[in-house]
């Protein structure tokens, strides 16, 4: 299943690690430097130019049919994606937790 998390971009559901709002997660200091990690590793991507986020979803590196024998962290490899949105964390919550008609087959 899908979440749409605005300005037309979705995620698989199973993806999502988190999904925090930023006035209340940033209040610590752990939160604050890993979103600045985040942003020095270059995984942040922000929902649109100009507007102030509300929320942040942390999101799982995408699953990849690679043979165990060549599993291995390469160069340059995104490992997971933060993605800074404009919609409340109770806006995606609720999306989230809505029961859909549309399944991983559709």
């Amino acid at each position: 299943m899908y979440l749409h998390v605005g300005n037309g971009e979705t995620v698989r559901r199973n993806r999502i690690v988190g999904i925090f709002d930023l006035d209340t997660a940033t209040v610590s200091s752990q939160t604050r430097a890993f979103l600045a990690r985040a942003e020095k590793d270059g995984v942040t991507v922000a929902a649109s130019d100009g507007d102030l986020p509300k929320s942040f979803v942390v999101l799982a590196p995408r699953p990849r049919p690679v043979p165990y024998h060549r599993r291995r962290k390469e160069a340059g490899e995104r490992r997971d994606s933060v993605r800074l949105l404009r919609i409340s964390s109770t806006s995606l919550r609720a999306r989230a937790e809505a029961p859909s008609s549309w399944t991983d087959e559709d």
